[in-house]
Parts: C-alpha cells; sequence; structure tokens
C-alpha cells in the first residue's frame, strides 16, 4: 500500500515539474537592440537559439501595434511548438536601431523577416494577406515558398574604423576649408597623412592574406 502510494505521489510530482516546465519555457516576445541582436538570434551561426519571426515596426505604426498582439497569440500557438519548428518572435524598432536596419536594408513597415537555419525568408505583409492564420501558415510552411536569401553579416571591425575615418576626414576638410594660413595648411597635410596611413594598412591587410607561393622541389 505504501509502496502504491510513493509511486503516485512520485508521478503526481513529475507531472507538476512537466507542467510548470513547459510554462517556463514558453517563449515570449522578444524585444530586440542593435546591441543584442546577434547576440539573441545568433543569425550568422546558423539561429541556434531557435528559428526567429522578427517585426520590424515602429511606435506609430498602428498596423505594427496590432501585429503585436497576434505575435503574442502565436507564442502559445499548439501547432508552432513543434520542437523541429523552435519559434521565437521578436520585435525591434526601426527609429532607434539604425545599424540592424541597414544591414537589412528595411525600408517599410512592418516587415517580417524569419531567420532559419542561417537562411533568410521575408513575410510580404499586405491588407489582403493580414492576420493570425496567415502568420502561422507562414511559419509552417509557408516560408518554403518565398525566396531564400542570406543573412547578411553584423557590421565588423573595419566597417566601424571607416565610419570613424570618414567623419574624421569630414571634419578635417572642413576645418581646412573654414581656416586660412597655417591651421588650414596643417588640417590639410593631417588630412593627406591619414589617407596615406589608412591606405598603408589596407595595403598590408591585403598582402598578408595572400598565400606564400610554394617554391618547386628540383
Amino acid at each position: 500500500m505504501i509502496s502504491r502510494m510513493s509511486s503516485l505521489i512520485l508521478l503526481f510530482s513529475l507531472v507538476i515539474i512537466l507542467q510548470c516546465q513547459n510554462s517556463i519555457s514558453k517563449p515570449d516576445v522578444v524585444t530586440l537592440t542593435d546591441a543584442t541582436f546577434e547576440h539573441e538570434t545568433q543569425a550568422t551561426t546558423g539561429s541556434t537559439t531557435g528559428s526567429w519571426l522578427i517585426l520590424f515596426k515602429t511606435d506609430t505604426c498602428t498596423h505594427c501595434t496590432r501585429l503585436i498582439s497576434e505575435f503574442t497569440e502565436l507564442t502559445s500557438e499548439p501547432e508552432l511548438q513543434d520542437d523541429s519548428l523552435d519559434n521565437v518572435f521578436g520585435i525591434i524598432d526601426i527609429d532607434t536601431n539604425p545599424k540592424t536596419i541597414k544591414r537589412f536594408q528595411i525600408d517599410t513597415i512592418p516587415t517580417f523577416l524569419y531567420l532559419r537555419k542561417g537562411k533568410m525568408y521575408e513575410y510580404v505583409y499586405s491588407s489582403r494577406r493580414e492576420g493570425y492564420e496567415s502568420l502561422k501558415g507562414f511559419l509552417l510552411d509557408g516560408y518554403k515558398t518565398e525566396e531564400e536569401k542570406t543573412i547578411p553579416p553584423p557590421p565588423g571591425l573595419m566597417d566601424e574604423l571607416g565610419k570613424i575615418l570618414i567623419v574624421g576626414l569630414n571634419a578635417l576638410v572642413d576645418s581646412a576649408y573654414g581656416n586660412r594660413g597655417t591651421v588650414g595648411y596643417a588640417a590639410l597635410v593631417a588630412f593627406a597623412l591619414i589617407c596615406m596611413s589608412f591606405g598603408a594598412f589596407m595595403a598590408k591587410l591585403i598582402l598578408d592574406g595572400k598565400p606564400t607561393p610554394k617554391r618547386k622541389k628540383n
């Protein structure tokens, strides 16, 4: 009798633990930013954190506000909880995250991108193709009929250095044209030296990247 009671208690406890685990692991809509996008999605490494459906939106977009509520409903849709899908839902504001917007070349809102296994698919939003069921169908298998694109890489160190260099050079040119005499000439000389240094640096990178030719044995 005691053994049977112990087994029932153990079984009941396991059921409670599983229910709690499911409720904890249920995905929410994740707010992404320039600083967190790559870390959260791991887009360029194959999306090991899941397959991400991301809504690019603005606070002033009325369509986006309605779609966010549908996003919340999709997170608890039983058909989308299959382990093989592993869907995660994210939103990102285009007004405050210029780097990610430029990376994915977002020029209209709302825009949906589906990042799955290192590839990118766009859900083309329109007034005739909106709503909960349309989004669900896209995630289940509708994305397979869309054009498969390679996910663009995040901005690298050279991109950031290039931007800093351009800003600095523009400031020097403005200073040169805005000043006469010694100050203006000094700014132009500094401009020329920076250009030469950057050119030499880039040339070294290119030469270092070339393989050393192997000598033929006699």
